[in-house]
C-alpha cells in the first residue's frame, strides 16, 4: 500500500494518431515531495499532467496515487477521494465573485459544514496574506494575486496531491518569490506537489527531484542540480534555439525569457497606472 500522496505514473504512453505524445513514461513521487516535471516547449509536459489529473486517459499505463488507481477517474472523484487538484497555465477564478466567495466555494467541495468551510477559509486567507483583499472582486486584484487566490481555493480543499501547470507564468521576480513561499507552505504541510514549469529559478528554489521530459519521453532524473547537469538534457535545450547555463543552474529557451519577462513588465506597469 502506497503513502496517502505518493504519485506513481506507470508505463504511461498518450498517442493521438501517428504522433506519440508521451511515450512509456514511469516516475515515482514519495508523499510529501515537490517534484518537477520540466522540459523543452512540446516534450509532453502539459500532456502528462493531464493525463495524471484525469482530463485525459492515455493509451496505455496507469497513474496511482496513494492506495488509489486512479486511472479514469472523474474529476470529482480525484478531489474528493484521492485528494488531489491541479491548477492550469491561465488563472480560473469566478471573476464577479470576492476573494472570499471564491476560496468559499472551494472550501465546500469537502467541507459539508458551513462553520468548517468558513473557519478553513478564514484560515487559509490568513496563512497566504489574502485579509486586505478578502472582499475585492476576484478580477479587480493583480495577476499576481490572482494566483495567490487560486492557490488559496488549493489549499483551502485540503489535498494530498497539487498538480500545477506553469504557475509562475506571466509572474515578476518578486511574485515568483512570494509563490515560492507558498509552495514551502504546501510543503510543510505534507501535501505532494508536481510543477510543471519553465522558470528554473523557481524550480531549484522549492523542487527536491525533478523529471526531464523529451519528445515525449524520460530522458534525465533526480535532483535540480542533477539533471541540470546532465549532458541528455543540456543536448535537448541546445538542439533548438534554448539557452542552458549549467553553472548558473538555468536552462529556458531565450526568447520565452524575454517575452516572460517583457509581459510581467507589461502588466505591472498597466496595474500602476490604473491605481493612478
Amino acid at each position: 500500500m502506497s503513502p496517502g500522496g505518493s504519485v506513481q505514473v506507470i508505463g504511461i504512453t498518450q498517442r493521438f494518431g501517428g504522433l506519440t505524445a508521451v511515450d512509456d513514461v514511469h516516475v515515482a513521487i514519495p508523499a510529501g515531495a515537490i517534484h518537477g516535471i520540466i522540459g523543452p516547449n512540446g516534450a509532453g509536459k502539459t500532456t502528462l499532467l493531464n493525463i495524471i489529473s484525469g482530463l485525459q486517459r492515455p493509451t496505455s499505463g496507469t497513474v496511482q496515487v496513494g492506495e488509489h488507481q486512479i486511472t479514469g477517474w472523474p474529476g470529482h472523484r480525484l478531489v474528493t477521494k484521492a485528494r488531489m487538484v491541479r491548477t492550469f497555465q491561465t488563472v480560473r477564478l469566478f471573476g464577479s465573485m470576492t476573494v472570499q466567495q471564491n476560496i468559499e466555494i472551494a472550501a465546500g467541495t469537502v467541507h459539508r459544514g458551513r462553520q468548517q468551510r468558513d473557519r478553513r477559509t478564514a484560515e487559509v486567507i490568513a496563512e497566504l496574506g489574502l485579509e486586505s483583499h478578502a472582499a475585492d472582486p476576484a478580477t479587480s486584484l493583480s495577476y499576481g494575486l490572482q494566483r495567490q487566490v487560486e492557490l488559496a481555493r488549493v489549499l483551502v480543499a485540503d489535498p494530498l496531491v497539487v498538480l500545477l501547470d506553469e504557475p509562475a507564468a506571466g509572474l515578476s521576480p518578486t511574485e515568483r518569490h512570494d509563490l515560492a513561499q507558498t509552495l514551502r507552505v504546501m510543503n510543510g504541510r505534507g501535501i505532494t506537489v508536481v510543477l510543471v514549469e519553465h522558470h528554473m529559478d523557481l524550480v531549484h528554489a522549492v523542487c527536491q527531484t525533478c523529471t526531464v521530459l523529451d519528445f515525449g519521453a524520460v530522458i534525465s532524473s533526480g535532483t535540480p542540480q542533477e539533471v541540470t547537469r546532465d549532458p541528455a538534457v543540456l543536448e535537448a535545450y541546445l538542439g533548438g534555439s534554448h539557452h542552458a547555463v549549467a553553472d548558473d543552474l538555468v536552462i529556458e529557451s531565450a526568447d520565452e525569457r524575454v517575452a516572460d519577462e517583457r509581459v510581467a513588465d507589461e502588466r505591472v506597469a498597466d496595474e500602476q497606472v490604473g491605481e493612478q
